[in-house]
C-alpha cells in the first residue's frame, strides 16, 4: 500500500488530559496555505501602506505637490546663479576699467587660451585610415588627375628653374626631385601667395610653400637665401629664392611638390623641366 504522509496539529490539556483539537494537513495543502496566508499579509501591507499616512515614512517617498514645489526652487536657484555670474561679470568690468593702476594691455591676460595644438599631441594614422586612403586614392586617381588637368588649363605655368634637372627616376613621383646648378634662380610655379616660409631643422635648408589660383599649391625645399616671405604676393616666373652652395659640388638638390584641392599630383606633369640625359649626368655626377 501507497503511504500518505500527513502532518497532525494537536492541542491538548495535560492537567485533564483531554484533546481539545485536532487537525491533519497534508504538504501540498499545507503549502496552499501558506501561500494563501502569505497573500493575505501582503494584501494588509499594501492597503496599510496605500491609504494609512505611514506612506510617508517609505525612503524616497515624496509627495507630489512636495515635489513640484522642490522643482520650481531648482529652476528658480538656476536663475539666480546664471543672473549672480552675469553681474559678478559686469562688476569685474568696471572695476577693471576704474582701476586706474592698471597696466596697459594687460587685459590680452583675461582673453581664452587659443594656444595651437602641437603636432606631436596629434594622434597619429592608424593602419585602417592609411589602407583606406590609398585605396580611394587608387579608386580615384584617374577623376582627380583629370580634375586638377583641366583646372590647370586655365593657368600659366612656370617651370621652378631654367637650368633644372629632373632624373628620369623622379619624374613619376609626388616629390620631385631636381638638380639645379648653384646659386641658381628658383622661380614661382604661377601667380599666387606666400602662406608658408621656414627653415627646416632636418635638411638644414629653406622650404617655401605657395597659395595659386584653382586650388593648386606648391612646395619647394632644399634652396638656400630667400627672396619673399609669408603673405607676400608673387607672380609666376618671379624669382623666390636661390639654389643653395654646397662645397665641392657643383649642383644642388631642390624638391618640388603640388597638391590639387589637398590631393597630391606629380608635379612633372604641370612643371615641365629640361630633359634628363647622359651629359647632364655627367655635368652633375659630382654631387
Amino acid at each position: 500500500m501507497k503511504i500518505h504522509k500527513k502532518y497532525r496539529i494537536i492541542i491538548e490539556d495535560e492537567s485533564r488530559l483531554e484533546c481539545l483539537a485536532e487537525h491533519s494537513f497534508t504538504p501540498a495543502a499545507l503549502t496552499l496555505w501558506g501561500l494563501a496566508l502569505l497573500g493575505v499579509c501582503l494584501v494588509v501591507a499594501f492597503l496599510i501602506i496605500s491609504i494609512t499616512p505611514i506612506r510617508t515614512l517609505i525612503p524616497g517617498f515624496i509627495p507630489d505637490s512636495r515635489r513640484a514645489a522642490s522643482e520650481e526652487a531648482l529652476l528658480r536657484v538656476d536663475s539666480l546663479r546664471e543672473a549672480y555670474l552675469i553681474n559678478e561679470k559686469y562688476l569685474n568690468n568696471l572695476k577693471n576699467v576704474m582701476n586706474s593702476d592698471r597696466k596697459v594691455g594687460d587685459t590680452l591676460a583675461m582673453l581664452p587660451d587659443n594656444t595651437e595644438i602641437a603636432v606631436e599631441s596629434i594622434l597619429p594614422q592608424s593602419r585602417e585610415e592609411s589602407g583606406l586612403a590609398a585605396v580611394m586614392q587608387e579608386r580615384e586617381k584617374f577623376n582627380v588627375s583629370l580634375l586638377s588637368k583641366m583646372a590647370a588649363e586655365g593657368m600659366l605655368l612656370f617651370p621652378v628653374s631654367d637650368e633644372g634637372i629632373v632624373p628620369d627616376d623622379s619624374r613619376d613621383s609626388y616629390q620631385v626631385r631636381m638638380l639645379v646648378p648653384a646659386n641658381s634662380t628658383i622661380m614661382a610655379v604661377a601667380d599666387g601667395a606666400v602662406i608658408a616660409e621656414y627653415f627646416d631643422s632636418r635638411s638644414q635648408r629653406n622650404v617655401v610653400i605657395l597659395q595659386h589660383d584653382n586650388g593648386f599649391v606648391s612646395s619647394i625645399a632644399g634652396l638656400g637665401n630667400m627672396l619673399v616671405g609669408s603673405n607676400d604676393i608673387v607672380n609666376g616666373g618671379e624669382v623666390i629664392s636661390y639654389a643653395p652652395h654646397i662645397k665641392n659640388r657643383s649642383a644642388s638638390e631642390i624638391f618640388v611638390e603640388l597638391w590639387h584641392n589637398g590631393l597630391p599630383v606629380k608635379p612633372y606633369d604641370y612643371i615641365i623641366g629640361r630633359k634628363y640625359d647622359s651629359r647632364a649626368d655627367q655635368q652633375f655626377s659630382n654631387m
